[in-house]
């Protein structure tokens, strides 16, 4: 025999909500809208990129920057920053700043964003490899090196700045043949000839030395020497 139901049906035995249940939730609800057009409305106007302020502001720095106003120039870079977080250039310039300064590790902390931002920026290896001082480093400053003539084959300079870094290591056939492209590629050829005849010297080389750096009293007292050793 089937069960009679009461005049409410099942709903009768249901729990009820409070009353008080409806406008709380209401007003959470409103609550939770009202941060979001906050949310909203700070990112807007605060924290959303805005590329073309960020370049209105590189451009003030870099004029700063060129008038000799380092502190002037850092301020318009971090503003930059400030209006664009994911640009690299702001970043590297500011970091260039720093360096100028004398602070390097800023500096560093800066290049090493630039190029967490743009892993194809050539400029901030080669000014990254200006950073390190220490002979322990200088690995790392080749490396960084590589990233540049990566970036810039034709550039003679960096080829120059990598062969001064193979020297101080030691590496001086290395350094030869960076030096030797360096000229190739007209960096500073008088500079590099005459680096490219130290490492010539330090590897005993004395006529190419010489030919390399035709007044380096040096090459010919050490070939002089090598000539006495070999007669005897």
């Amino acid at each position: 025999m089937e069960q009679s139901q009461g005049p409410m049906g099942d709903e009768a035995g249901r729990r009820r909500a409070p009353r008080w249940a409806l406008p709380v939730g209401m007003a959470a609800l409103v609550l939770l809208v009202a941060a979001a057009v906050t949310v909203a409305v700070v990112w807007f106007l605060i924290l959303r990129p805005r590329p073309e302020e960020a370049v209105i502001h590189l451009n003030r720095g870099d004029a700063s920057y060129n008038q000799g106003d380092l502190e002037a120039a850092l301020a318009e870079y971090g503003q930059a920053i400030r209006s664009d977080p994911d640009s690299a250039e702001a970043y590297f310039r500011r970091g260039v700043a720093y360096a100028e300064l004398g602070d390097l590790e800023r500096a560093r902390d800066d290049y090493d964003r630039a190029i967490e931002l743009n892993p194809d920026h050539a400029g901030a290896y080669v000014a990254r490899s200006l950073t390190y001082g220490s002979p322990g480093d200088l690995e790392t400053v080749i490396a960084d090196l590589d990233q540049a003539i990566r970036l810039l084959p034709d550039d003679g300079k960096v080829y120059h700045a990598r062969g001064n870094a193979y020297h101080d290591l030691g590496d001086y056939e290395r350094a030869v043949a960076d030096y030797g492209q360096a000229i190739r590629l007209g960096s500073d050829p008088g500079d590099a000839y005459c680096d490219r005849g130290d490492a010539y010297y330090a590897l005993g080389d004395y006529d190419r030395a010489i030919q390399a750096a035709p007044d380096d009293a040096g090459a010919y007292y050490s070939r002089g020497s090598a000539y006495v050793a070999l007669d005897d």
